[in-house]
């Protein structure tokens, strides 16, 4: 379905791969130079790599420092973080997918175009819902939630055991055959180790997989993530949270 609006606080991609031997600053300036009409703020930090081998039947420790690129928006709503193995997009204003798609396409654009990438030792989709939903009871969340999801608190425990929970978290691993999703559902508690008192529930689907082909990742893993995930939230909630979201349309 399609929302007027979400709880959704960050959609994550990330990308790891072997390190890149030439990554340096000027790599990181050219990467800049064509994304500089998306993020205003650009600045190198200094990644520390360590690494341990055996010699001579002595552990010998190397630390290697290289540059880490951070690319932000205005209001950092948009942030990318560009190092020798890895490159991760951030987003914390999620409209729709589409609009989604747009966005990353344009990066790893530029990513494929100073990198040369061809082989992905990871790749990976995170969307993290934060429901924050007045209520009286910070602990209740079957109105809101599939019932299989928060029951676990609302009918398992005693009253005088339900006053003193500072975190109730569930997971559950997917395996699809071509990738996995990582599944965390429930109260995180933020003012944790703090008994529970806020209205938040959490519901963080992960997909990934491993050892894969540096091309045609919207068709063959992102837009595949982006399904199970969509048709897992939708088995997660209830009316009362699409009501408070805005049904514009059915997908």
């Amino acid at each position: 379905m399609k929302y007027k609006t979400n709880f959704i606080t960050s959609v994550i991609l990330r990308l790891d791969f072997n390190a890149i031997t030439n990554f340096d600053n000027e790599l990181l300036n050219k990467f800049n130079e064509d994304l500089r009409h998306i993020f205003s703020k650009f600045e190198v930090k200094e990644l520390n790599q360590f690494t341990s081998k055996i010699k001579d039947g002595l552990v010998e420790n190397d630390l290697k420092k290289e540059p880490l690129g951070i690319f932000s928006s205005d209001n950092n709503s948009f942030q990318v973080t560009f190092a020798p193995n890895f490159i991760l997009i951030n987003t914390t204003r999620y409209e729709t997918f589409e609009a989604y798609v747009v966005f990353t396409r344009t990066i790893l654009d530029v990513f494929n175009k100073v990198s040369s990438v061809d082989f992905l030792n990871r790749i990976g989709l995170r969307f993290i819902n934060q429901l924050n939903i007045p209520k009286n009871d910070p602990l209740s969340w079957t109105s809101y939630v599939n019932s299989a999801l928060s029951t676990p608190v609302s009918r398992f425990f005693e009253e005088e055991d339900k006053r003193s929970i500072a975190r109730s978290i569930g997971q559950t691993i997917f395996n699809y055959d071509s990738y996995l999703m990582n599944f965390i559902y429930g109260i995180l508690n933020p003012d944790f180790p703090a008994r529970v008192s806020k209205n938040e529930f959490i519901l963080d689907y992960d997909c990934y997989a491993v050892n894969v082909l540096n091309e045609k990742l919207f068709e063959t893993h992102i837009n595949k993530f982006h399904t199970s995930i969509e048709k897992l939230f939708e088995k997660s909630i209830t009316d009362k949270v699409r009501k408070i979201m805005g049904v514009e349309h059915e997908s």
